[in-house]
This record gives C-alpha cells, structure tokens and sequence, in this order.
C-alpha cells in the first residue's frame, strides 16, 4: 500500500458517514447512530472537531458539500459566544476548527468576526494574579488551570494577527510560561490540573484529575503540552 492507497481509504473512510452526519456535531453512537451534540451538549469541548475533519476534506477533495456541512457546525456553535456563563477556556478548541477555518479558506467576515469574540471572551479568562487562563466557572474551581489550555492558546494568537493587537499574544505568552513554570515537572512529564491562590498567585497544589493519581502524567494532557509548546513557539519565534 501506498501513500496514494492511503489517501484514497482516507478520504472513503470520512466520506460516507459525512454522507448521514452532514452539519451534525458527533461525539458517540447509540444502538449504531451518532448523536447530535447540538441538542445534547453544545458546549462541548469536541463539538468543532467534525468541522475540522470537513475542512480538511474539503482541502483534499474540493468537493463543495462539506464546506456548506462545516459551516453548517459552525453555525451550531453560535450559541456558545453569547451564553458566557457556561463558556470556558476550550473556546479555543471550538472556533480554531469552526470559525477560523471558514475565515481562512473564504475570508467570511462574520466567520472572521466570531472568532474574534470568541479570542476575546478567551483572553477575558485570564487572570492577572495566577497569570493563567481560568479552566472553569464555579466557585470551587476558582483559580484552576489545566495542560488542556496550551491547545486553546493558538486562538489568541491568531486573533493578535489579525487585529495587530498584542494582548492577546501577551495573555497567551503569560500562560504558557506560567505552564512552563507550574506544570513541567523535572523529569519532563506534567500535571493535568494544578490550583493558585486567587489572592497572592501562589501555587497552591497540583491534582491527577484524568491521571493515575497526583504526580503522575497523563498520556493525552503529556500530548497537549508538547504539541501546544510547540504552536507557541511558532507562533513566537
């Protein structure tokens, strides 16, 4: 088999359930059909992701359908840009896959300018005591930030780009290095979720959350750092 086998199984293996699923947002399947997260969660931190897989397959084929089913998922997301009390810090996952996606390939000024706000209620998390962007909203959370956020930092990035604003690069550069600092452990591993002192910045300690247990690495977040130390320092050089 070769590279050109492999594209073409690739391109067979999106392009039938892109056949049933369209503009639907996937997550699991219920006796063999995928549910649809826009009823169900539309906050979901994997809600673009069907979307990202349809841009691409639109780069690869030039097949028109799967531009109107990915717009169709980012309009599905709307919804999370104006209900802010139940956003968090994934936003950069949703509109990085979504919205900036649409932008780059057909420069669409709404796509352009709900990823905007979206960077912009991003950035609005980030705390200036901890010098971190805020995991999640309730009270017992307050001053936690977790790996999975380095894979939300791009957002802020490009935004910085596009509106020759430094802030949002700034935030984003804060955070990482505050990850660099809090996270990494000597032996190069990391934590998933360590919590500060809202007061004084202090870190306070670190949590396993999706890990074994407390000092351990968690395969996927070990992921997040690498690939999003990575996109910083793209983003950075």
């Amino acid at each position: 088999m070769n590279i050109h086998d492999i594209k073409e199984r690739s391109i067979d293996k999106i392009a039938k359930p892109a056949s049933c699923l369209k503009d639907a947002l996937p997550y699991t399947t219920y006796d063999g059909k995928y549910n649809d997260m826009s009823q169900d969660m539309p906050f979901w931190w994997t809600n673009s992701f069907w979307a990202g897989i349809l841009w691409q397959m639109y780069d690869v084929t030039g097949d028109k359908p799967y531009t109107d089913y990915a717009i169709g998922c980012e309009k599905k997301l709307e919804k999370v840009l104006y209900e802010y009390e139940k956003d968090d810090h994934d936003l950069g996952f949703l509109w990085l896959l979504s919205g900036v996606e649409h932008f780059k390939h057909f420069k669409d000024k709404k796509a352009k300018n709900d990823a905007l706000l979206a960077a912009s209620v991003l950035a609005s998390r980030y705390d200036l005591t901890t010098k971190t962007i805020r995991a999640w909203n309730s009270d017992s959370r307050k001053g936690v930030a977790i790996i999975d956020c380095m894979m939300n930092l791009p957002l802020l990035y490009w935004a910085s780009e596009q509106e020759k604003d430094a802030r949002f690069k700034k935030i984003a550069m804060s955070h990482a290095d505050s990850v660099i600092k809090n996270f990494v452990r000597d032996n190069g591993s990391v934590c998933h979720i360590v919590k500060f002192d809202t007061e004084t910045g202090e870190r306070l300690e670190d949590l396993g959350g999706q890990g074994y247990k407390q000092g351990s690495s968690w395969t996927r977040g070990q992921g997040w750092a690498i690939y999003g130390f990575i996109q910083s320092y793209q983003w950075t050089k």
